[in-house]
């Protein structure tokens, strides 16, 4: 009997170390399941340097081994031109998550960008952020070419503000609306846009008759410059992020407020330099910019090149002489693309005394020299707001 009971105890003890042991073995699989997940870092691709900054600045410093972002086009690219490579094909098939601006900013890379539709995201397209029309821009122009320097109040520089200034057809009385000059500038710039348009379609492969080829684009794409959209986009970019990587989702969320109250800071230092700047006339040869301006209250510029890569003729370049002079113009923004011999070219006609009275100061809207890091973008915009209020001095 007693030998019974001990054969049934063994029995049970053996059972349970079984048990036990297929126990603890379970748990290390999962275990090990678990770390295999956590150690794959979330792979983000970026196709600009604006929109990889602001995306540093959502991943911070804390998520070195656990996320990771590629900038598809070099600093020194433009992303209406650059192309791709094999290894770009590798990160964009292997990305998680693809941020870009638009498929009519990074036109060159739509062909690649376009296969993975699932973890694509346009920011342009988000809620909340007004594009403005290249139309109006050119309605700008127009007018500040067919109109007298009195009409805008530039002559004492005390002027209006313009951020939120509308310009419509009729602000001129009698028959100038009609003029040749102002027809010409229209025909021109229609002429402009077909030429830019064969361009792009011929780049993504579209072949089209000229009679039915029409703008790209009759937005500006160019939505990182204003701070506002900058914050929409943060937001947009913590949200994917979010779902993608939930158990980080309070990092995230705190690098946006944090970078929320830098902005925020930095809106206001830039507001302050350029308080009473409002109606100081400039020129822009490629006005990439206008969301900047329309934001802080700028006037609306004097811009040689309508667009980006097309060079204004010798009447344009004519009619800008003399708008440098009766408007007192002190103040010329390039940008990395112009090369010094149209700046040379523009300013030729002017005494060395006047000159000298001219700054021409360089705006990279794409930031190509910041130093890729969480406060790229804050770094940008400071450097940005100090420029443009150093030049209308």
């Amino acid at each position: 009997m007693r030998g019974i009971v001990l054969f049934f105890l063994l029995s049970g003890m053996l059972t349970a170390c079984g048990n036990n042991g297929g126990d603890k073995e379970a748990a290390e699989n999962k275990t090990d399941s678990e770390s295999s997940q956590v150690s794959k870092p979330l792979q983000i691709v970026t196709t600009i340097k604006p929109v990889q900054s602001i995306v540093l600045a959502i991943l911070g410093d804390q998520l070195e081994n656990q996320a990771s972002s590629f900038q598809l086009i070099p600093d020194y690219s433009s992303p209406h031109t650059a192309t791709f490579k094999p290894s770009d094909i590798r990160q964009v098939s292997q990305a998680d998550i693809i941020f870009r601006i638009d498929e009519h900013m990074e036109v060159m890379l739509n062909p690649l960008l376009e296969k993975h539709k699932d973890k694509l995201i346009s920011l342009a397209e988000m809620e909340g952020v007004a594009l403005i029309d290249w139309d109006r821009l050119r309605k700008a122009k127009n007018e500040i070419l067919k109109n007298k320097p009195e009409n805008f109040g530039f002559a004492n520089h005390e002027g209006h503000d313009h951020g939120e200034q509308e310009l419509h057809e009729g602000h001129v009385d009698g028959d100038e609306h009609e003029s040749h000059k102002a027809k010409a500038e229209e025909e021109a710039d229609t002429q402009t846009e077909v030429v830019a348009d064969k361009a792009v379609n011929e780049a993504k492969g579209e072949e089209k008759p000229d009679h039915a080829i029409h703008n790209h684009s009759k937005q500006d794409m160019h939505i990182w410059t204003s701070p506002k959209n900058a914050m929409l986009m943060a937001k947009k970019i913590t949200q994917e992020l979010s779902k993608l990587d939930p158990k980080n989702q309070k990092i995230y969320e705190k690098n946006l407020n944090d970078f929320d109250i830098k902005l925020g800071q930095e809106s206001m230092q830039i507001s302050q330099q350029l308080n009473g700047k409002s109606g100081i006339p400039y020129i822009v040869f490629h006005n990439s910019w206008q969301y900047f301006s329309h934001e802080f209250g700028l006037a609306d510029p004097i811009v040689l090149n309508v667009h980006e890569g097309l060079s204004s003729g010798a009447k344009k370049l004519s009619e800008t002489r003399e708008l440098i002079e009766d408007l007192n113009i002190h103040c010329v923004f390039t940008d990395p693309e112009i090369a010094q011999s149209q700046v040379d070219t523009l300013l030729s006609n002017q005494s060395a005394e006047a000159g000298k009275k001219i700054k021409v100061v360089e705006i990279d809207v794409l930031g190509r020299k910041t130093e890729p890091n969480q406060d790229a973008y804050l770094g940008w915009l400071n450097n940005m707001g100090k420029a443009i209020s150093d030049c209308l001095q």
